[in-house]
C-alpha cells in the first residue's frame, strides 16, 4: 500500500503491536528489501500523537509533519517547503507543496501513531476545517502524500467520534483502508516461545497460550516471568 500510494489505518487493542509495525516498516535496514528501487523516493515522517500537549494544534502538526522536507536538496521542492513555512502552512501553500512532492516523483509517508489521542485535546484546535483539508490533501495528491495512522479501536469508531467532535456528518476518513491487528495464532506463539530454547517445556507452552489468549504484549510479559 505504501508503494502504491494508498493510505492505511492500523487498528487494534492497546499494546497489540501497532507501533512495532510502524517501526518495522520504516527501519532503514529494511528499506531496500521492502521498497526496492522506490526506496529513495519515499520520505517518512513520524508523529507521536500521545506526546502532543494541549497547545499542539494544526500549525504544530504541519511543522512537525513536514520537517523531513527541510533538508531536501531538490530545488523546486525546497522552495515550495520554504514558501509553505513562510505562509505558516496555510491551506493553499500546503496544496502547492504536496503537488510539488508528486511532481518531483517523491512520496511523503506521513505516519501518525495513536491518532485517536487527538480526541483528548481542545476542540478549537482540531476542527472540521483541519480534518476536511487533511482528507483533501491526501485524496488529491495522486499518491504524493500517504497517511498511515494507528488507532486503539476500529476506524469506524474514530470516524464517528470525529464527526461528533466537529458536529459534521462528513466522512473524513473514507479514503483510508483499515488493517486490523488481532491475536497471534497458536503456531506463531509456539514459534516465538521456541526462541527461549530449553527455558520452556510443553507444559509451559500450554499454560502461556491459555493465559495470554494470543495478545502480543501479554505473551511477552508471561514469557518474561
Amino acid at each position: 500500500r505504501i508503494l502504491t500510494g494508498q493510505s492505511t489505518a492500523i487498528t487494534g487493542s492497546p499494546r497489540c503491536g501497532k507501533t512495532s509495525v510502524l517501526q518495522y516498516l520504516t527501519a532503514p535496514a529494511k528499506q531496500q528489501e521492502f521498497y526496492g528501487k522506490d526506496a529513495e523516493a519515499l520520505i517518512f515522517s513520524y508523529l507521536d500523537a500521545y506526546n502532543w500537549g494541549t497547545d499542539f494544534g494544526p500549525l504544530q502538526f504541519w511543522e512537525t509533519a513536514l520537517r523531513p522536507l527541510s533538508d531536501c536538496t531538490e530545488t523546486a521542492l525546497s522552495q515550495a517547503y520554504q514558501n509553505c513555512q513562510k505562509n505558516q502552512f496555510g491551506d493553499y501553500a500546503l496544496e502547492k507543496l504536496v503537488t510539488q512532492i508528486k511532481d518531483t516523483n517523491q512520496r511523503l509517508i506521513l505516519i501518525v501513531d495513536g491518532f485517536d489521542a487527538i480526541l483528548n485535546y481542545p476542540f478549537q484546535h482540531w476542527n472540521a476545517a483541519f480534518f476536511g483539508h487533511l482528507r483533501t490533501l491526501v485524496s488529491r495528491s495522486g499518491g504524493g502524500l500517504v497517511l498511515i495512522l494507528t488507532l486503539n479501536g476500529p476506524l469506524s469508531d474514530f470516524q464517528k467520534a470525529v464527526q461528533e467532535l466537529t458536529h459534521s456528518k462528513s466522512p473524513y476518513f473514507n479514503f483510508i483502508y483499515e488493517v486490523r491487528l488481532g491475536a497471534l495464532s497458536e503456531e506463531a506463539i509456539t514459534e516465538l516461545l521456541k526462541l527461549g530454547d530449553e527455558r520452556f517445556n510443553e507444559a509451559d507452552y500450554q499454560l502461556i497460550r491459555e493465559i495470554v489468549g494470543g495478545h502480543p504484549y501479554l505473551l511477552q510479559v508471561a514469557a518474561s516471568m
